[in-house]
């Protein structure tokens, strides 16, 4: 069994480590703990069915107002999904507001170097990153 963190990889000619004879024939995703939030939000440019320009997955564990636990994960954005450390960082132990929300939207983003025309995918990830964390229903 293999983890996502090590699934992706960038390649020349793939973004995984499967070689080309090989195919996925089992996905485990861990049932999530009683009372946690979720989001996948997904910018396109059409139809909700298109590749996403960027995207936001994110689980916080909360509890009595609190963040204990967080995962922010950032697709579209690089050769591979990457995981915003710097950006949980910034909203675990303590309460997931506006304020907490923008901060670490902007640190999930801070390190990044898009190719010229691919600047705009920065602003969108920030925006993402923003309102997956402040998703009541999500």
């Amino acid at each position: 069994m293999i983890d996502t963190q090590s699934f992706f990889e960038s390649r020349a000619k793939s973004s995984t480590i499967l070689d080309p004879d090989e195919l996925i024939t089992e996905i485990q995703v861990p049932r999530p703990q009683e009372g946690n939030r979720q989001a996948y939000l997904k910018f396109t440019l059409r139809k909700p069915v298109d590749f996403a320009i960027a995207s936001v997955a994110s689980v916080i564990m909360e509890k009595d107002g609190i963040c204990k636990d967080v995962r922010i994960v950032l697709g579209g954005v690089a050769p591979k999904p990457i995981r915003a450390l710097t950006a949980e960082e910034v909203i675990k132990d303590g309460p997931i507001d506006e304020d907490r929300a923008i901060r670490a939207a902007e640190q999930a983003v801070k390190t990044a170097r898009p190719l010229g025309k691919n600047e705009y995918k920065v602003q969108i990830a920030k925006t993402l990153v923003k309102r997956s964390l402040l998703e009541d229903n999500c």
